[in-house]
């Protein structure tokens, strides 16, 4: 997975940061992206982010999360209980909390930057208490002086390959997942998944559910009783996934901060007056025809970072679903119980539809340099049958 940031205006320029980019650059370089930073987005994420950011020297002026207090207590506050399996993650909170209380570093619910302002770099933010849908109140509008802002709003799956693959997804834009059932079988046959791309739940749950997958992909047995504290800490991860989502979910109403001149797609510099003609023209409803219209989701990053915002917003002015999102009352054949999320089947990469698909509809799983190719080697014919096989991928 990697981080998913909403836009608003300013978001685009240099200093701005996502909170994942920050913490590896602090964390794993010991490089301060600023003096003065803002940490703000939604979700537990961004309390290690502004952890590393002290250690490495910044001063967090505030972290700031867009949830009101209420709606992040009753997520975490539901089945109590069930916080006694995830003893470490307490321990870890404690430690975060205690940082910056240590650091004094003012914690604020209900509250998050919707603009960055600055002259050729950010110099200043505005925050602005959020009521629960995430709509600003107005007069609460505050400015405070930065040289760096960092920022997150969860987290999207890498699905490029199991959406090739023709694997089903359950959720909605922006948070789409692949369905599996309790063996972590895919609803394409021979396919399993693990990891962030099923629901992002951590760690632990990532690797309980790769062993899981890789035994069972393997022939092994499905009630091999070592598999048992596999599954239980699977089930435990994806518990702990749904309460975070119930926690720090994402409002609706965030288009609210957009402007007309506000870049919605970096890469092709999209802003969303552009995205709004589109969706006003009927012939460019169609998320291909809005593409080719609005450039947005074509540019370097093949839509990986824009694709699910542009799909939410180009379903909220239309008044229409997003295409490509899970029809309601649709079941994964496998899925039982643990998943009645409803999903989507996509079709394979060959298939024409993926070109008019929603926003993981794309035949790219990485971009490769043309040097690249010309320096692969040739491809072996295989006698034994009728098709040609690759060194390279025999071997993968």
């Amino acid at each position: 997975a990697h981080d998913r940031v909403l836009p608003f205006p300013g978001w685009e320029l240099p200093g701005v940061f996502t909170a994942g980019a920050a913490q590896a650059l602090a964390k794993g370089e010991r490089v301060v992206v600023g003096d003065r930073v803002v940490v703000a987005g939604t979700g537990p994420f961004l309390l290690p982010v502004a952890a590393s950011l002290l250690e490495a020297g910044s001063r967090v002026l505030e972290l700031l999360e867009a949830n009101p207090a209420g709606t992040v207590a009753r997520g975490w506050a539901r089945r109590p209980w069930q916080l006694a399996t995830h003893g470490g993650k307490t321990g870890e909170l404690a430690e975060y909390v205690a940082l910056l209380l240590r650091h004094r570093v003012p914690f604020r619910a209900g509250r998050t930057v919707v603009a960055a302002r600055g002259d050729g770099r950010v110099e200043e933010v505005v925050t602005a208490r959020l009521r629960p849908d995430w709509s600003v109140v107005p007069g609460t509008e505050r400015t405070v002086a930065v040289d760096a802002l960092c920022v997150g709003h969860g987290f999207s799956p890498q699905l490029e390959l199991p959406v090739a693959a023709g694997c089903a997804l359950r959720g909605t834009p922006g948070a789409e997942f692949v369905a599996v059932d309790d063996d972590q079988r895919t609803s394409c046959p021979g396919v399993y998944a693990a990891g962030e791309i099923t629901g992002v739940a951590g760690a632990p749950a990532a690797r309980a559910e790769g062993a899981l997958a890789g035994w069972l992909a393997a022939g092994g047995a499905s009630d091999a009783p070592a598999l048992r504290p596999l599954r239980r800490a699977r089930d435990q991860g994806r518990a702990f996934a749904a309460r975070l989502a119930e926690a720090h979910p994402v409002g609706a109403a965030w288009p609210g901060w957009l402007r007309p001149d506000t870049v919605v797609c970096r890469c092709e510099e999209t802003d969303y007056a552009s995205l709004c003609r589109a969706a006003g023209n009927a012939a460019g409803r169609g998320s291909h025809i809005g593409k080719l219209e609005t450039r947005a989701g074509l540019g370097p990053c093949q839509g990986r970072i824009c694709g699910p915002t542009v799909a939410q917003l180009t379903a909220r002015l239309t008044g229409r679903p997003a295409e490509g999102a899970p029809t309601a009352g649709s079941r994964h054949p496998g899925t039982g119980s643990r998943h009645p999320t409803s999903v989507t089947q996509h079709p394979p990469t060959g298939s024409r539809h993926l070109a008019s698909g929603g926003p993981h509809h794309r035949p790219i799983a990485q971009p490769i340099r043309l040097g690249e190719l010309a320096a692969a080697p040739e491809p072996v014919p295989d006698r034994s049958t009728s098709r040609t096989r690759h060194p390279k991928t025999e071997q993968s």
